[in-house]
């Protein structure tokens, strides 16, 4: 939520007078083209050689929208033709986040009732009363509206503002993961005061216009849903190419939303990460496509709630936060073994206790000990290997963490360096130990 400034006007988003000159540095360019790359293809080659050269230079899709979006058309045919390659995306209510800048709209918000709305003359519903920016029922919609809305049995469904949650590590897995992405610099606040005469939601499209043309597909690296309730205003048709995507509380709801605008060629996406409550959040049962799944649970739960794991059917999940205790992963493989899954599948968890106790425990349902020299690592050498069929084994070993670089770094004792894992590979993975 951006800070109240009643003293003094905000400062206006300031961009160069004249587009940069000078190439973009490797570093904060994904996926930078070469001139001489660039010119083999047969649209580009009808290009004058100063149109193909601007498109490399101004392919830095930051520095980009710093100048187009306080000066629109600077770039003329470019942003009509050159679609945006963008690190990281967020979307929330009152700002767009694009790479290391996020854009928002500065305007009086104010909490009544618990909920946050517009304080301002112009910004009314129908019913004159103060614009709920999260609740798309007091306004009018347009195309090109993504409208998010909590589903009946959500707990906070009430609670129209977000709720207040303590730093908790789920918020640091997704910290992480923004710091994995943009790894040179935080991100930049650059306020956009709200234009004269224009109310909020139709000052918002426009933003959004200017970053993001229509009717064209942008390339997105990372993108990020970052509320549980409202509305994001684009262009009409435009199209994400994602790779990664990350939701946070509300996550099915977000994903129907949203699903819409994610051109088919993503999927299976290459990672989802959610933020759910607990196993029973609906999103666990309807989980989008994707080769990996990180489920971040903000609580321990009973045991009967880690059961569905056992039946979920992707490539791999991953538990980033609560831990389960050795019965309760034992009953998961144990699931696998009545039921194996393809090969290839796997199940894993962060362990802050001896991830050896997990990969022992299943001894007793048949487990041999051996050694996978694809999977070991220096302080787990060791694996347990279950046969599945005359195909496939399933192994239990031990691994570096996601973070494990990051989580070095921490002088903290709650730092998490090792997972457990069990994965169904090809029989003959794993040999026997060698004393």
């Amino acid at each position: 939520m951006p800070r109240n400034n009643r003293s003094r006007s905000p400062p206006a988003y300031s961009a160069p007078s004249a587009p940069p000159t000078t190439p973009v540095p490797m570093s904060d360019a994904f996926d930078l083209p070469s001139l001489e790359n660039l010119c083999l293809t047969d649209d580009n080659k009808k290009m004058s050689e100063a149109v193909q050269h601007s498109i490399v230079l101004y392919m830095n899709t930051s520095d980009r929208l710093h100048a187009a979006s306080a000066l629109p058309g600077t770039f003329g045919e470019l942003d009509r033709v050159v679609p945006h390659r963008i690190k990281l995306l967020k979307f929330e209510p009152n700002a767009i986040t694009v790479n290391s800048q996020r854009v928002y709209l500065v305007h009086q918000f104010v909490y009544l009732q618990r909920r946050l709305v517009l304080c301002c003359t112009r910004d009314l519903d129908e019913q004159g009363q103060p614009l709920n920016i999260r609740l798309p029922a007091n306004q009018k919609l347009k195309e090109g509206d993504i409208v998010i809305v909590r589903r009946e049995d959500d707990p906070y469904k009430e609670d129209l503002a977000e709720p207040n949650r303590i730093q908790e590590r789920p918020s640091l897995v997704v910290l992480r993961k923004i710091m994995q992405v943009l790894s040179v610099a935080p991100i930049r606040e650059l306020p956009v005061p709200l234009p004269d005469g224009i109310k909020f939601p139709d000052a918002m499209r426009n933003l959004s216009k200017q970053i993001l043309s229509g009717d064209r597909v942008h390339v997105v690296d990372n993108l990020i849903i970052g509320f549980r309730e409202g509305i994001i205003r684009l262009p009409v048709g435009v199209q994400l190419k994602v790779r990664k995507l990350l939701l946070n509380y509300n996550a099915l709801e977000a994903m129907k939303a949203i699903r819409p605008i994610i051109h088919p060629a993503s999927w299976p996406l290459e990672d989802v990460t959610l933020s759910v409550d607990d196993p029973r959040d609906p999103i666990i049962r309807e989980l989008p496509d994707a080769r990996h799944i990180t489920v971040c649970l903000t609580h321990c739960i009973g045991r009967s709630d880690w059961r569905i794991f056992a039946f979920v059917r992707r490539p791999h999940i991953h538990l980033a936060e609560a831990e389960i205790n050795v019965q309760d992963w034992c009953w998961i493989a144990q699931s696998w073994k009545s039921n194996p899954p393809p090969i290839g599948q796997k199940f894993s968890m962060n362990s802050k206790n001896n991830a050896s106790d997990y990969i022992d425990g299943v001894k007793i349902l048949g487990g041999v000990i051996k050694m996978l020299p694809s999977r070991s690592c220096i302080k787990y050498p060791y694996c347990t290997t279950i046969p599945l069929s005359k195909d496939a084994e399933l192994n239990f070993y031990g691994a570096k963490a996601p973070f494990y670089e990051l989580e070095m770094k921490w002088t903290s004792g709650d730092r998490i360096l090792w997972m457990a894992v069990m994965e169904v590979m090809p029989v003959g993975s794993a040999e026997d130990a060698v004393d």
